[in-house]
């Protein structure tokens, strides 16, 4: 057998024993521990390999890179990098998986946010701005909450609209 027989001869590679794929050419690859035998049936060369030995990936590992915050990753175990699960610890909280942008978009649902719980955002409580915009008309008449404009006043306290300036 001769690779440069004349008649036309098509190659068929196989890899342990499955079909690879033909072509006309043959190309080696440098590496170790590959063994291969070449047989010719008709027009039909077939080239059969099989690497020996035992290959090895890479050892690899993750890590969390912030400098803040919770990380994801968790101890690798033999080959497994496990990762931690996104949950949320409150119904407001919403965690939706974007696969278009291949994302996990954390979002809020402000029909689960209790107004009333709210805290550290002024000196009036939840209570007290309900009692005061139920009752507006009794406040803005309550001159100790309230200040009016006065054009005809002469206190020094007394608010004046920019036509008396």
């Amino acid at each position: 057998m001769s690779f440069n027989d004349p008649n036309p001869t098509r190659l068929n590679v196989e890899e342990n024993a499955v079909s690879i794929g033909t072509g006309d050419t043959l190309n080696f690859e440098e590496g170790s521990n590959i063994a291969f035998s070449v047989s010719k049936s008709g027009t039909v060369i077939t080239v059969h390999t099989e690497a020996t030995g035992s290959a090895s990936g890479e050892a690899n590992t993750a890590s969390n890179a912030g400098l803040s915050g919770v990380g994801l990753v968790e101890s690798k175990v033999g080959i497994d990098l496990p990762f931690r699960a996104i949950d949320t610890a409150h119904s407001a909280v919403t965690l939706t998986h974007n696969p278009t942008n291949k994302t996990v978009d954390v979002g809020l649902d402000e029909s689960q946010v209790d107004h009333t719980a709210l805290a550290n955002v002024g000196t009036n409580t939840h209570a007290q701005l309900d009692s005061h915009v139920t009752t507006a008309s009794a406040h803005l008449a309550d001159a100790t909450l309230h200040r009016s404009i006065n054009d005809t006043g002469t206190a020094a306290t007394d608010l004046w609209s920019a036509d008396k300036i």
